[in-house]
């Protein structure tokens, strides 16, 4: 049934009874605004069903956006979208949450909850972000203070000079670099070190870092790689810090342990269950919603498209 709706229909279907008599002016006004956010103005007076799964997505966002609600929840939006719609629903999101109301510059900004599997979106969207193990929560912050606090600290890639060997060569980096520096991998050419958790920046400190460890500034990593590559050690080298998809990992090797589970299969579970929950602001106090918006919001989420 739900194939064989028009768009408008859809889009009228949350705000008609509330406001069609009361204020039928603007009813039009806030579909037809729906429509261009999302890019769907072409799509207006075609069936749903015929849509592709990307503009289904669209059409669902738009949907959970009707009436300017001030909490909004997304289910993996994005999932099945190729690359360049996922971006643009990217920006529409971001510009919800970031909107001002008026010329005075007012915060009109919703506050979005979004559950996606994509690390590269939790990146890209979220400003607090928490992993679900198990239906309960393991961990609430920041993206860079979930990397800082559960991520295993920088990796270091080197490439080697092609007359040098990558053993010869790591021997003489591992006595140049700060102590706690591991060298993980030496392959033809390519090194790979891993710096512990303890690394900090100048501006971290000492403060910022596990009391256990010894801090190992970067500064410091730097000058010994710069030095290398000045004597014809080195021919470039990175140092990147750890990604989101090493923290969710790190938490998926913890519950095998628990569970003594197999790593293939609890990484297997992980991509299927554990679930990283965007919050769209800073903002966490949220007045008690009306009679007419929670039922809209059960409509919405038993509609699927929250």
């Amino acid at each position: 049934m739900l194939n064989d709706l028009v768009v408008l229909v859809f889009l009228f279907m949350d705000r008609f009874i509330e406001i069609l008599y009361e204020r039928k002016e603007f009813i039009f006004q806030l579909v037809d605004d729906g429509l261009k956010k999302l890019g769907l103005g072409r799509y207006a007076d075609r069936l749903s069903g015929t849509f592709s799964g990307g503009n289904k997505r669209k059409l669902s966002t738009a949907i959970a956006l009707v009436g300017d609600p001030p909490l909004v929840f997304l289910d993996e939006p994005t999932s099945g979208m190729d690359v360049g719609a996922r971006r643009f629903l990217w920006a529409c999101i971001l510009s919800v949450v970031r909107e001002k109301e008026g010329n005075k510059g007012e915060g009109k900004g919703r506050s979005v909850v979004l559950t996606s599997h994509s690390m590269e979106e939790c990146e890209a969207l979220c400003s607090r972000l928490t992993i679900m193990v198990n239906g309960r929560f393991r961990c609430l912050g920041s993206v860079q203070h979930l990397k800082d606090k559960f991520g295993s600290g920088y990796t270091l890639i080197v490439h080697c000079k092609g007359e040098q060997g990558a053993e010869s060569v790591a021997e003489q980096l591992s006595a140049r670099l700060p102590p706690g520096a591991i060298i993980r991998e030496a392959h033809h050419n390519r090194l790979r070190f891993q710096l512990p958790r303890g690394t900090c920046t100048a501006s971290q400190g000492s403060d910022a870092q596990d009391e256990s460890m010894t801090p190992i500034r970067l500064s410091a990593v730097f000058r010994a790689m710069e030095d290398a590559r000045e004597e014809g050690l080195v021919e470039d080298y990175s140092i990147m810090q750890t990604t989101l998809e090493e923290v969710f990992i790190r938490f998926a090797n913890e519950q095998k342990d628990a569970n003594g589970v197999g790593e293939e299969e609890v990484i297997a579970q992980g991509k299927k269950s554990h679930r990283r929950t965007l919050i769209g602001s800073s903002a966490c106090c949220y007045p008690r919603l009306s009679s007419v918006q929670s039922r809209r919001y059960k409509a919405s989420i038993s509609g699927g498209a929250v």
